[in-house]
């Protein structure tokens, strides 16, 4: 069981490079006593490009061999990624199905984070709004 002492989760934090998904996943991992998986973090420490797809399949795909044990054992895991495609991205791909596919026995919840100058430009714009209206 996680720190909350509720069912285990699966925190998928998702979003483009820059966008604070590991800052996010760090709060979270201290907040919830998770296991967090960054495939950046292993690649950089192994010195394997980043870029490196091939490379980058095979991480994730040890990662979540790990957190599947994780999970059966009752902890809570995080995943980082910017590999999931929504519904609307015209791929085909849907993190909903994914999220599901994954997550067989754990609660799960995927967390998409825009880059801060979005949300900046969105707060704008909502002040802007607010402001005239």
């Amino acid at each position: 069981m996680d720190a909350q002492g509720s069912k285990p989760r699966l925190i998928i934090v998702c979003g483009l490079p820059g966008a604070g998904k590991t800052t996010l996943a760090k709060e979270l991992e201290r907040n919830l006593q998770a296991v967090r998986f960054c495939p950046d973090e292993w690649m950089a420490e192994f010195a394997i490009d980043v870029w490196d797809e091939p490379r980058r399949t095979k991480i994730e795909a040890f990662q979540w061999k790990l957190g599947q044990r994780l999970l059966e054992l009752g902890q809570t895991i995080i995943e980082e990624s910017t590999g999931y495609k929504t519904e609307s991205s015209g791929s085909g791909g849907s993190v909903t199905r994914d999220v599901r596919h994954r997550s067989k026995s754990a609660l799960a919840l995927a967390i998409f984070v825009k880059p801060l100058a979005s949300a900046t430009r969105l707060a704008r714009r909502s002040s802007a709004g607010h402001a005239a209206g």
